[in-house]
């Protein structure tokens, strides 16, 4: 996914939470 919030991707969260 190259959709990013500003500064923090949302894959990058759903994958560590």
């Amino acid at each position: 996914m190259a959709n990013t919030t500003g500064r923090i991707p949302l894959w990058l969260i759903g994958t560590i939470a």
